[in-house]
């Protein structure tokens, strides 16, 4: 996930960086599901 950050930042093709973004904000919701917090990582 934290390649994933940096890539979104340093990469200079817009759409690359949308598409790492989504990378990233599902591997923050798989982290709330292993911590048994469903409700964040649903919302």
């Amino acid at each position: 996930m934290i390649v994933a950050a940096l890539r979104v930042v340093t990469t200079n093709n817009v759409v690359h960086a949308a598409l790492w973004l989504v990378v990233v904000l599902a591997g923050a919701a798989a982290q709330y599901i292993l911590l048994a917090a469903e409700f964040v990582a649903v919302t």
